[in-house]
């Protein structure tokens, strides 16, 4: 898919939560001070995800912090409707008080680890997460009958794409080059 352009409105949206994250960043320990630095790389590094999210699935976004990639897939696809799942109570109180102030009607916050949501997902998402192994375990659970699991990677991602290939139940493997030297890896497959 090709890149989103936002909607003037989405513009203003993405810009509220640049300055929500900002504001509370250091407060509630959001995000690492290099993220903060440069808060504009991050929402572009979100972008990418946002572009494979087709309307009107459910998206699982797993780690979500700050909200990178959930909130800006959730501003950029409205019509999808967005879980961002964190277990650090600070990072959740952030989450919350940044969908009600942006008015995310699309979005639920999950307090608590991911193996002990409910539901299943059309789309998983994590920006920033270990192993695609350990990402694909704690959240199979989770998928729904047609998914995709879709994270971002630097190198090394050939070899764990090749391990996880002994996992029947994965029946499309894509990665995609990113402008930025990192990789778009997304796992795919029917229950």
């Amino acid at each position: 898919m090709s890149q989103l352009t936002p909607t003037p409105e989405q513009s203003q949206q993405l810009k509220q939560y640049q300055q929500l994250v900002l504001e509370y960043a250091k407060v509630l320990d959001l995000n690492s001070p290099r993220l903060l630095a440069d808060f504009q790389v991050g929402l572009e590094r979100s972008q990418p995800f946002a572009t494979e999210v087709i309307g009107g699935q459910s998206v699982l976004d797993v780690g979500s912090g700050s909200g990178l990639p959930g909130i800006p897939m959730a501003i950029l696809c409205p019509q999808s409707h967005v879980t961002l799942c964190e277990i650090r109570l600070k990072r959740v109180a952030f989450l919350e008080r940044a969908v009600s102030r942006l008015g995310l009607k699309n979005v639920t916050v999950h307090n608590g680890d991911v193996q002990r949501i409910s539901g299943q997902f059309d789309v998983v998402t994590s920006l920033w997460f270990g192993s695609l192994e350990k990402l694909y375990g704690l959240t199979r659970h989770a998928f729904g009958s047609q998914w995709r699991l879709i994270t971002r990677k630097g190198d090394g991602a050939e070899a764990e794409l090749e391990a996880m290939r002994r996992f029947e139940e994965i029946k499309m493997f894509h990665v995609k080059q990113l402008p930025d030297g990192a990789q778009m890896v997304t796992l795919g497959g029917v229950r």
